[in-house]
């Protein structure tokens, strides 16, 4: 069973999936000078919806595993700069 706040944050996040949706056949998605993207404010939505989704999908696909992925940089034997990804699991 979902607490309230999850309940909540379901109901919100469907709200303003719609509310992007109808936005984005109203207006287009970025192609013209009136675009949904264009719009500071709708772009602010559209990257919270995004963020929204993508933590919901996270919690329904890996429900008993916290994921954490740390950036390192390393400068390699040559100078050059290495990116190596540290993740770290743990169980709740």
């Amino acid at each position: 069973m979902l607490c309230p706040q999850e309940q909540i944050e379901y109901v919100f996040l469907v709200i303003f999936t719609l509310e992007s949706i109808i936005k984005i056949i109203a207006y287009g998605f970025v192609l013209h000078p009136y675009a949904y993207l264009r719009s500071g404010w709708n772009f602010l939505d559209f990257t919270i919806v995004v963020v929204g989704l993508v933590s919901i999908t996270i919690a329904v696909c890996i429900p008993s595993v916290l994921l954490v992925a740390v950036l390192f940089t390393a400068r390699g034997s040559d100078g050059s700069i290495v990116f190596s990804i540290v993740k770290t699991l743990s169980t709740r």
